[in-house]
């Protein structure tokens, strides 16, 4: 993940330069992995919060072998 942030305030440096509380490392960050016959729940838990979320559906969990998790 850290490599992602990285990656991603170098290409766009200038604009954090400007706004620097916006930076993803200033950030809170964190990755959840949910079963989607529980994805409706946790975004009623979400909106309550008001979190800003990103939520990206389909991509199945595999292990270094390429075997599923």
């Amino acid at each position: 993940m850290s490599f992602f942030i990285k990656t991603f305030e170098e290409k766009y440096k200038d604009d954090f330069n400007k706004n620097p509380q916006k930076r993803l490392s200033n950030q809170y960050i964190s990755i959840v992995e949910i079963g989607r016959a529980y994805m409706h729940k946790f975004k009623g838990l979400l909106e309550f919060l008001n979190l800003k979320t990103l939520i990206i559906t389909d991509i199945n969990s595999i292990n270094i072998n390429r075997e599923k998790c």
